[in-house]
């Protein structure tokens, strides 16, 4: 067990789960030996298993999937981002107190009324959702997340002309 949880090189599990099955089945009493081959299959599953891309500093990965949140619309109505299975979404990370955020907002209003229909404009803001902001690693506002078909498929932060978000909904659209 201590070979798994302290080795700084990654380990190929897989390779020890037929030997361990033996033991275990030849030890079956030894608590030892059966705990370190649970522990081998529980990885070995978990390996098997879809994880969500993140990048090292945990926050969420283009092209990794969205987690379903509710947020409202550019004309407050709330909605989920699971309601848009198959959508364009467009999240807006903000807060009242960022400059950047305000003198962005008019901008996102309008490509809202632009694309109506063919893009969901939603906003957060980060302050009465920190959680919403944390599970999406949203560590810098304004943050403008695009997700299609439930995945984030780009990110743009930091206050932008007009023409960086035209050109990034079009680019994916």
């Amino acid at each position: 067990l201590a070979l798994f949880t302290t080795t700084a090189a990654p380990v190929e599990i897989e390779k020890f789960q037929a030997p361990l099955q033996k033991l275990a089945q030849r030890f079956s009493t030894h608590s030892g030996i059966v705990a370190v081959n649970n522990f081998v299959k529980q990885q070995v599953i978990a390996k098997q298993q879809p994880q969500p891309q993140t990048t090292p500093q945990g926050k969420i990965a283009i092209g990794s999937m969205a987690p379903d949140i509710t947020m409202n619309d550019v004309n407050d109505k709330p909605f989920s981002l699971s309601q848009l299975k198959g959508k364009y979404v467009l999240v807006d990370f903000w807060a009242e107190w960022c400059g950047p955020c305000r003198a962005i907002g008019p901008v996102i209003e309008e490509l809202s009324k632009e694309y109506d229909g063919k893009v969901k404009v939603g906003k957060v803001n980060v302050d009465e959702n920190p959680q919403i902001s944390m599970n999406y690693g949203i560590t810098s506002i304004p943050a403008i997340l695009f997700i299609k078909n439930g995945q984030v498929v780009d990110k743009l932060v930091g206050a932008q002309p007009k023409g960086n978000f035209v050109k990034k909904i079009e680019q994916h659209m």
